[in-house]
C-alpha cells in the first residue's frame, strides 16, 4: 500500500528560460545548464529547509515549511543563477494543500505553482495571493501586485505578485497588461501542449523554426529610434525618504541621454505627466510624440545603486528591444549613467560623434554623500518657492562641505542666488556677488558641465548684460546638451533681445517639441511671441496654462503684456486683479481707478500706490517701471526705468524687443539707457 500523508506547504517549480530550443542547437550545452542548475539549486533548498521533490526535463519541484522560507530560497536562487548559470529560471510560488505519496507531491497546489511559474518573467518570481498574505510583515521581502490573472484548469481569476529586489526582472507594462487579459491561460495550455510525449519531436522541429524565423524577423526589422521619452523611475528603494534621490536620477540621465545629439529626448517635466499612468505604451508615445519609451526601477543596497532598464519601440508598432541591469556604488554612479547612455545609442542603431562618446565617458569619481545632498538640492530647487530655495542652500553647502571639490555643488549655490534675484527675493547686487564667486568656482573645478555653461549663460544675458558671451555660453551648453529645452528657449529669449526674431522662433518651437507639458518653457515662448509682436499666438498658451493653474504669477505677467499689446483693455485689466489676488488694496485701486477713467488711469494710480509702498517695502523698480509704461506716463515710466538701471535689475534686457516700450523709443532718456546697456 501506498504511504500518503495531506498538509499545507509552499511548492516552488522552477525551469530554464530558452531551454527547449537550446536542446535542439546544442544537447551537450542543454545538459551542462540542467547539471549547473542542480548544483545551486539543491544546497540552497536545504538551506532553506526545503525538500527538492523531482525534476522533470528543465524544470523543478521543491516544497517548503514556509512561504517566507520558500521566496527567500526563490531570490537567492535567480541571484546565483544570474552569476553561474548563463541562462534565466522563470520560478512561481504558491501555498496550498497538497498530497504526499512515495516521495512525491500531489493535488492542487501543485498545480497552481506550475500555472504561476509558466507564466512568469526569465529571471522573475512570481507568487499567489497565498504566498503574497504569508508574507505581509516581512519587511525585507518586497512585491509589486500585477494583476488578477485567469490560468488554465483554475476555476476562478487568481491575484498574481511578483518579487522585487537586486537582479529580479519586473515586468514591463504591456506584459501585466497581457496577464489580465488572459495570457496565462493561453500560456499554460500552449506549455502543456508542448510536453506532452508524443508531440515532443514535432514541437522541437516547429520551435526550431520559429525561432529561426523570428530572429530572421528581427534582423530584418529596424530598431532605429529618432526620439525617446524615458518615463519616471520606479522606486523599488523600500523608502519614500529615497523619491528625491530616484526622482533626481530620473532628471540625471535625462540629461545624459540628452547629450545624444541625433537623438530627441523628452524633457523631465513632461515625462512627470505619466509617472503611476495606466496608459499603454503606444499611448503615451502618441501623445508625446515619441518613437520608444524607456521604463526604470531604482534598487538601493548601502551605498550601492542597482537600475533596471528597459527600452520599447513604439511605434510603428510595439516592440520590446533591450533589458539591462546596471549596479554601481554610488561613487561611480556617473559611469552608470554614461554606460547607459552608451547602450541607449547602441541600441537604437545612433552611431555616437567622438565628442559625444568623450561627453558620456567618465572616470571621476563622486563622494556618496556630497552627491545625495547635491541631489536633495536640485529636488528644493525645483519647488521655486523661498522655502524651497533655502532648503535647497542648505543641501548645496552640505555637498561641498562633504567635497570641497564637487563642481555642481558651487553650480547649485550659484543657481539659488539666481532665482532668488529672478524672483525679487534679493537685490542683483547681492545675488551677483555670490554668482561670480560661486560660478568661477565651478568652471576652476569641472569647466565641461552643462548646467555651468547654463548658469554662465543667464547669468551674462541677464546679469552682466554681457550678451556676446552670454550666447557663447549658450551655443555651449546646447552642444553639451542638446535636448535640454531650457537652455533652448532661454537663448531664444536672448536671440529677441539681440532682435534676431526668425532664430529665436525656431529656438522656441523646438523647446516646446522637447518639452510640450513644460509651462515654464511655454510661458517664455509665449513672452517671445509677445517681443515678436505676436500676442495672438501666445494668448492661447496662456489660457491653457490658466485652466489649470489661474494665479500663475509668471503666466498672469506675460498674459497682461499680451493683451496690453493687443489693445483689449478689459481683458487686461481682468489679468491685472488676477495678478494682485492676494491684495485686496490694489485690487480696489484697480477697480475704482478703471470705472472712473479707464485703463491707463487704472495702473497711472496702481503705480502711485507702489511707488508709496516701496518707501517701506522691497518692491523693485522695474516692476513700477512697467506699471508706468502702460499707463503711459512717459516721464515716471523714464523715471523708474533709470532706477531700475542703477539696481541692474535683471529683467533691463527687455527694454530692447519688448513692445510695450515702444512709445519711449525716440525719448533720448531712453536712448542714453540703451547705449549704456550697449545692445547690438
Amino acid at each position: 500500500m501506498n504511504d500518503h500523508s495531506r498538509h499545507l506547504a509552499a511548492i516552488m517549480f522552477t525551469d530554464i528560460s530558452g531551454y527547449t530550443a537550446l536542446m535542439g542547437r546544442d544537447e551537450r550545452r542543454a545538459m551542462e545548464l540542467l547539471h549547473t542548475n542542480r548544483l545551486i539549486q539543491k544546497p540552497l533548498i536545504e538551506k532553506y529547509n526545503g525538500t527538492w521533490v523531482k525534476e522533470m526535463g528543465d524544470g523543478t519541484l521543491a516544497q517548503f515549511d514556509s512561504a517566507y522560507n520558500a521566496t527567500k530560497c526563490a531570490i537567492e536562487i535567480q541571484q546565483n543563477a544570474k552569476k553561474e548559470l548563463k541562462a534565466q529560471l522563470r520560478i512561481g510560488l504558491h501555498l496550498g494543500e497538497i498530497t504526499m505519496e512515495n516521495d512525491d507531491i500531489f493535488g492542487d497546489g501543485v498545480n497552481v505553482a506550475s500555472r504561476i511559474e509558466s507564466i512568469a518573467d526569465p529571471g522573475g518570481i512570481y507568487i499567489s495571493e497565498a504566498i503574497q498574505q504569508a508574507l505581509h510583515n516581512r519587511t525585507d521581502i518586497r512585491t509589486k501586485f500585477l494583476g488578477e490573472v485567469p490560468l488554465k484548469n483554475v476555476d476562478k481569476l487568481l491575484k498574481i505578485y511578483c518579487v522585487i529586489g537586486e537582479g529580479l526582472t519586473v515586468p514591463e507594462r504591456v506584459k501585466i497588461k497581457k496577464l489580465r487579459e488572459g495570457l496565462g491561460a493561453e500560456k499554460s495550455k500552449v506549455r502543456r501542449f508542448f510536453r506532452h510525449p508524443l508531440f515532443s519531436v514535432l514541437i522541437l522541429l516547429l520551435v526550431v523554426g520559429f525561432f529561426t524565423i523570428r530572429n530572421l524577423e528581427t534582423t530584418n526589422r529596424s530598431r532605429r529610434v529618432m526620439s525617446i521619452a524615458i518615463l519616471p523611475f520606479a522606486n523599488f528603494t523600500g523608502s519614500s525618504n529615497e523619491q528625491y534621490f530616484v526622482d533626481m536620477m530620473h532628471d540625471a540621465v535625462i540629461g545624459e541621454i540628452s547629450k545624444i545629439g541625433n537623438l530627441i529626448v523628452k524633457s523631465r517635466t513632461s515625462t512627470l505627466q505619466f509617472r503611476d499612468t495606466k496608459l499603454s505604451v503606444p499611448e503615451i508615445a502618441r501623445i508625446l510624440d515619441v518613437d520608444a519609451l524607456i521604463e526604470s526601477s531604482v534598487f538601493k543596497t548601502g551605498d550601492s545603486v542597482y537600475i533596471q532598464v528597459q527600452l520599447i519601440k513604439a511605434r510603428p508598432e510595439e516592440n520590446h528591444i533591450w533589458t539591462q541591469d546596471y549596479k554601481r556604488d554610488t561613487r561611480h554612479i556617473l559611469t552608470l549613467y554614461g554606460d547607459l547612455a552608451k547602450t541607449v545609442a547602441k541600441e537604437v542603431e545612433i552611431q555616437l560623434s567622438p565628442q559625444e562618446d568623450k561627453y558620456l565617458t567618465h572616470i571621476e569619481e563622486v563622494d556618496p554623500e556630497a552627491y545625495k545632498a547635491y541631489l536633495n538640492g536640485q529636488f528644493q530647487c525645483n519647488k521655486f518657492s523661498k522655502i524651497g530655495l533655502d532648503s535647497a542652500e542648505y543641501y548645496f553647502n552640505s555637498s561641498r562641505v562633504s567635497d570641497p571639490n564637487y563642481a555642481l555643488a558651487y553650480a547649485g549655490l550659484a543657481r539659488v542666488a539666481l532665482v532668488r534675484a529672478q524672483f525679487g527675493i534679493i537685490p542683483y547686487h547681492e545675488a551677483a556677488i555670490e554668482n561670480i564667486k560661486f560660478l568661477e568656482k565651478a568652471m576652476s573645478l569641472d569647466s565641461s558641465q552643462f548646467q555651468i555653461h547654463f548658469l554662465l549663460a543667464a547669468f551674462n544675458a541677464w546679469g552682466t548684460w554681457d550678451f556676446e558671451t552670454a550666447e557663447k555660453e549658450f551655443i555651449k551648453s546646447i552642444e553639451l546638451s542638446p535636448n535640454s529645452a531650457m537652455a533652448r528657449v532661454y537663448y531664444a529669449q536672448l536671440l529677441c533681445i539681440l532682435k534676431r526674431y526668425e532664430e529665436a522662433r525656431s529656438q522656441g518651437e523646438y523647446a516646446i517639441r522637447l518639452d510640450p507639458f513644460n509651462n515654464i518653457i511655454k510661458i517664455v515662448y509665449a513672452q517671445n511671441l509677445n517681443f515678436m509682436k505676436k500676442p495672438n499666438e501666445a494668448i492661447p498658451l496662456l489660457n491653457e496654462i490658466r485652466k489649470t493653474d489661474p494665479y500663475d504669477g509668471f503666466m498672469l505677467s506675460t498674459m497682461r503684456t499680451s493683451y496690453h499689446i493687443t489693445g483689449e483693455v478689459e481683458k487686461a485689466i481682468e489679468v491685472w486683479k488676477d495678478s494682485y489676488n492676494n491684495d485686496s488694496t490694489a485690487i480696489t485701486v484697480l477697480d475704482k481707478a478703471y470705472k472712473k477713467s479707464g485703463y491707463q488711469f487704472a495702473l497711472e494710480q496702481l503705480g502711485e500706490l507702489m511707488v508709496k509702498r516701496s518707501e517701506t517695502e522691497f518692491i523693485t523698480p522695474w516692476r513700477i517701471c512697467t506699471i508706468y509704461t502702460r499707463a503711459g506716463k512717459k516721464e515716471q515710466a523714464l523715471q523708474w526705468m533709470e532706477k531700475a538701471y542703477i539696481a541692474h535689475d535683471q529683467n533691463m534686457p527687455f527694454i530692447a524687443t519688448d513692445p510695450i516700450f515702444d512709445f519711449l523709443r525716440e525719448d533720448p532718456k531712453f536712448d542714453l539707457i540703451a547705449k549704456k546697456m550697449k545692445f547690438p
